[in-house]
This record gives structure tokens, sequence and C-alpha cells, in this order.
């Protein structure tokens, strides 16, 4: 049996192997768990692929994504999921690995969910962690539904290597070619030409391209550097780890593949701290201790969830019914625990009337819960923190601290009814943009477009505002 462990983080992903690992030894009997993520050396990945391979011994990879890139793993029995997936498009990629060669497909998910105190947070009272993973599975197995392709973005670290890449093959080319072969006619068609225009000009500042007399673009120096050197084919990259710093403590690292505020509060290790500052350069975020109630255990960090998703969780907690309909009958597909945390979750949702509220207060934080996704989430809270608000957001759920529910509200009222700022605008505020390979090539102002994009929703937000907040 070759079931996989699939994790997002790589120190979960060693301490789970480790604790399986220890297990082994103290049975005496061998050991068939084994680490699978990026950082570790090529000969220790490759010798559990190849075990997996050959099928002879009960093998369990714990991994990260790194077994989702291509790898032929041999026949799997099972598909563990550890912690919420960040998408269903991924847990249908992840199902999809297990029963290949005539077995069904076996998707088995494990969410820890912490012991509820009377410090515990709203986030965890609702058991948002498990609620999402519910959500997740009904709408993977019910609806056949996963998230679509987002064709708002615009993809312009791939689309600068797309104008390195297009120009070192033909040796030359000129502009207007470049614009109709890679925006007017191919994959980067929200891209106009005045944003292309600009990213030819910063190019040719930087030396990545050079115009000949001929009015042709050549590969520059620096172009013709990154071309010839063989990571330039890859266009992705793992996101960059960046120190959490308290005066001269360091914290730790965090992979900063979202929102990060000046003023916003984040949880990082256990504790809430507030962003007083981030340093692009030294890949280093100034924190300083953020007063409050007990953090939530499940923050969501680093995932991008879809509206439908939130939608959907909404919409399970107000019918207090997670199961699939098939035909007359409705199959349950979770444990007892987990019975028994949803209807702990579905008894708090009903006290806090959050079915026709979406405003609550506790003690000197409000929270907002907008039940959409992670882009109007973003929105709101960059919003906030530009009205002097301290904001952070939870699996969605927005926390605003040392505010009245009152004053919450009434900053909501006057957002829905005044012009928002662009999405670009809003990026323009956020200090680390640079997620994707290239992006520390592109200026700044197609850099704000870019993110803006990415992480921001104005259209979605203001219809929530005007429709929810009275």
């Amino acid at each position: 049996m070759s079931p996989i462990l699939v994790d997002r983080y790589r120190s979960r992903t060693e301490s789970i192997a480790a604790t399986l690992s220890d297990f082994c030894e103290e049975k005496i009997v061998p050991n068939e768990f084994f680490p699978h993520h990026g950082s570790l050396s090529k000969d220790l990945r490759e010798s559990l692929e190849k075990r997996l391979q050959q099928e002879h011994y009960p093998t369990t990879a714990i991994c990260t994504m790194t077994l989702e890139l291509g790898i032929d793993i041999g026949k799997v029995n099972s598909v563990i999921q550890v912690t919420a997936p960040h998408s269903i498009s991924s847990l249908r990629q992840r199902m999809g690995r297990s029963g290949r060669r005539g077995g069904a497909s076996i998707l088995r998910m494990l969410i820890a969910e912490a012991e509820l105190t009377k410090d515990s947070s709203v986030i965890d009272k609702l058991r948002l962690e498990l609620i999402q993973s519910l959500a997740m599975i009904r709408l993977l197995i019910g609806s056949k539904w996963y998230e679509p392709a987002d064709t708002s973005l615009y993809h312009f670290s791939t689309l600068l290597h797309q104008v390195l890449a297009v120009t070192a093959q033909w040796g030359g080319i000129r502009a207007e070619q470049l614009f109709s072969l890679l925006c007017k006619d191919g994959p980067f068609q929200n891209v106009n030409v005045e944003n292309f225009k600009a990213l030819l000009v910063h190019m040719g500042k930087t030396e990545l391209i050079t115009q000949l007399g001929s009015g042709e673009l050549v590969l520059g120096l620096l172009g013709e550097k990154l071309t010839s050197h063989y990571s330039f084919y890859a266009v992705f990259k793992t996101p960059e780890e960046f120190r959490i710093v308290c005066g001269t403590k360091s914290l730790g690292t965090l992979p900063v593949d979202s929102l990060v505020l000046e003023g916003q509060h984040i949880v990082f290790g256990g504790k809430r701290w507030k962003v007083n500052d981030i340093d692009s350069e030294k890949k280093v975020i100034y924190v300083e201790h953020a007063k409050g109630g007990k953090p939530p255990k499940f923050g969501g960090a680093g995932l991008n969830i879809h509206d439908v998703v939130r939608q959907e969780m909404f919409q399970i907690l107000k019918d207090g019914d997670y199961r699939i309909s098939v035909g007359d009958q409705k199959v349950d597909f979770a444990d007892s625990a987990a019975r028994e945390l949803f209807g702990e979750s579905v008894r708090y949702f009903e006290d806090a009337k959050l079915s026709r509220e979406p405003l609550l207060q506790v003690g000197n934080t409000t929270y907002i819960f907008p039940w959409l996704g992670d882009k109007v989430v973003n929105t709101i809270v960059a919003l906030l923190i530009q009205h002097g608000f301290e904001a952070g957001a939870y699996a969605g759920v927005i926390e605003v601290e040392k505010a009245s529910l009152e004053s919450v509200r009434s900053i909501l009222l006057k957002l829905a009814s005044t012009e928002l700022p662009t999405e670009t605008e809003l990026a323009q505020q956020v200090q680390e943009k640079r997620i994707e390979k290239f992006d520390e090539f592109l200026p700044e102002s197609i850099l704000s477009t870019g993110y803006g994009a990415r992480a921001f929703e104005i259209s979605n937000s203001q219809n929530w505002l005007r429709n929810k907040i009275t």
C-alpha cells in the first residue's frame, strides 16, 4: 500500500514524518514513512520516488506539493490530505493520484481542531478549517465544481519571460510584432498597449533588451545573461521566505505569498503581531506584539479561497447540514468526531446570529463576515487599514481590533457610499509585491497593476458593502 500524505508546509511535513518514524521505531518494525519536499536533496527525493514506483514495500510519502509536479509515483492506494486544501482544483488532482490501476480513488482528510476554552477565538469556535474542508468536498463530489481559471490576471512576470524568450529565439523582433504575438493574438490579452509599452521601456532601461537603429529589439547585456542560464526556463518559484523580527529577536521565517500590509495584524508562532515595517531588500517583516484574545489556530495564510467556497461554507452552516444529496438520500462522509465538531460550529453560528448579521462584537474586537473569497476580504482589510483601523483576516473572517461594532459599521457604510480606490491604487500601499519569478524586473507601475488584480476586487467588495451593510 502506498498512500500519500499531502501537506503545504515543509516544517509540518518533517514533523509528521518524524513522528510516524518514531512510532515505527517504538514498535520495532521497519520504517515506511518518508518526507518529500523541495528542500530535501535530490538523492533523498529520488530514492523515495523509486521506492514508490517499485511497489514492493508499504510506503507512505509525507509531502508538500512537490509530488504533484508530474512525477510518476506508481500505484497509489489512497491519498490523505492533512489540513484544509488550498483549492478544490488541487484536491481534485490529489484524489486523482489514487485508483489509477483499476482500484477506486480514495481520499481521506485529517483536520486537527483545537479544544475550545473560554478564551478560544471566534474562528476556532466556528471550526472554520473543518467547515472549509466539508464545503470543498461537497462542491467537488456533489456539484462537480472546481475553481475556474482567473481570467482577470495579467501575468506580467511570465510576459516578461516570454518577451525575452521570443527575442532570444528570433534574434531580433519589432515591438509591434511582439505585442501582436503575445498580447493581441496571444495568451496575455488583458495587457493593453500602454502597459506593454511601459514594460518594454523599463526592460530597455534595465538592459534586458535594447533597440537597434532599424527598430528591432534584441537582448541587452542583462537579457543575454538571464537567457543563457539554465534556470531561465522555469517560470515558477517557491515563495520568498521573510524573517519575522520583533525588536532584536528573530521569531522565524514566513513564506510571503499573500497580502502583508503595514498596520496589518498577523498570527505567527501562536501569537498575534502587528506589522510595523517590511524591508523587501533584507527580506524582513518587523512586528510588535499585538494585544487581543487567543489567536485562531487556522489562519488560512497563503491561500486564495474562491467566493464559491466561502458561500458554500455559509450555506452549510445556515442549513446545519453538510451531507451530499444523492437522489432521495443524503450521504454522510464525516466521522463521529467531525460530526460533533460540526455541531459545535452550527450552534455558535446560530447563537451569534451570523445567518443574517455580518458583524459581531466580542470584547473590544469587531468581526466582519463577508463569506466571500480572499480578494474581497483583502480589499476590505486594506480599506480599513487606510482609514486607521487595526485589522487582519483569518480564514476569511476580518478582525478589527480596539473597535466597536458601531464604529466599524459606520466606516463600512461610508465606504459603501463613496468611490473606492482601484485595485492598482490599493496595491500601491503593499510594500512587498514581488511574488512571481521575474517580478523583480518589473517597473513599480506594472507591478502594482498585476498585484492589484491578483489580491483585490473592488466591484464585488462594493456590491457586498452596499447589499449587506445597513
